[in-house]
């Protein structure tokens, strides 16, 4: 079937408003936090419901709280394989994920426990409680896992596998 010049569609041109400079009274510095890191430098930020996670390139996190900026503390998070993923804050706990461990620290900076991993982490993870949902790289296919981080042992509480 043919459509003749008359059987299309009409479209028409729609211009936008020209976009204007911003008035410099549209954005206002709530807080600053000086951090004292040296020759480092920071490479990530991570905002989060209570805090805000500086990450320097010699894997550093500087916590800040939220409202004001204050240090909350500073702590040297060892990051296995090069990675170091952003936090999951938990009910009394911050995980710091990396490549292959869980740096599970107490919310005042002090670490908890470094837990090894079976296999490495794919992703990004996120919580629930005392629950932490991480993708693991497996041979055939990744999995998600809850591990329950207020756990000493036995600390996988099942996974999920996928394609």
């Amino acid at each position: 079937m043919t459509r003749s010049p008359s059987d299309r569609p009409e479209f028409t041109t729609v211009r936008s408003p020209t976009v204007g400079p911003v008035s410099p009274n549209n954005f206002v510095i709530a807080w600053k936090a000086p951090l004292e890191v040296g020759d480092d430098a920071v490479t990530e930020l991570h905002l989060r419901d209570k805090n805000v996670y500086a990450y320097t390139r010699n894997d550093v996190v500087y916590s800040l709280g939220r409202g004001g900026g204050e240090i909350q503390y500073v702590a040297p998070v060892k990051a296995s394989g090069g990675v170091l993923r952003p936090p999951v804050e938990l009910k009394d706990r911050v995980v710091f994920p990396t490549a292959t461990t869980m740096e599970i620290y107490r919310t005042n900076g002090k670490l908890d426990r470094r837990f090894p991993l079976d296999y490495s982490t794919r992703s990004p993870a996120n919580g629930l409680e005392n629950t932490l949902f991480v993708g693991l790289d497996y041979p055939r296919g990744g999995r998600i896992a809850a591990i329950d981080v207020s756990r000493q042992f036995a600390n996988n509480r099942g996974e999920l596998l996928t394609r």
